[in-house]
């Protein structure tokens, strides 16, 4: 076999495999969380994920969750040891609710986040 042939080949083996690492990776299927916001005002949600450190990578806006409504917004949990921090945001940008959840804690909770007055 050809020298040019044969590294051709072993990159693309190697190219497909950290592809499919990549996208089982990536794969994992989003949960389905209910959030009740019983404010009279309008919230924003923020999800972040904590690094094994206890850093965080970033707050991502999930959306706004109108008041006196229930809202289903779906979110990744990688695994059993991923952990999430959930924080709820008013206008002005103040957290009013600010808790880190795995998998675990979600199920224990039934999915269901209530935001109090």
């Amino acid at each position: 076999m050809n020298y040019r042939r044969f590294k051709f080949i072993r990159l693309c083996v190697c190219i497909f495999l950290a592809s499919m690492l990549l996208f089982s990776s990536a794969c994992e299927p989003e949960a389905k969380v209910t959030f009740q916001n019983q404010r009279n005002e309008d919230v924003t949600l923020f999800v972040a994920t904590v690094l094994a450190n206890g850093s965080i990578d970033g707050f991502i806006n999930f959306g706004m969750i109108p008041s006196k409504t229930t809202k289903t917004i779906y979110i990744a949990f990688i695994g059993d040891e991923h952990v999430n921090r959930l924080q709820i945001r008013d206008s002005t940008g103040t957290i009013l609710l600010s808790h880190d959840y795995t998998r675990a804690d979600m199920e224990k909770i039934g999915w269901k986040i209530v935001i109090p007055p």
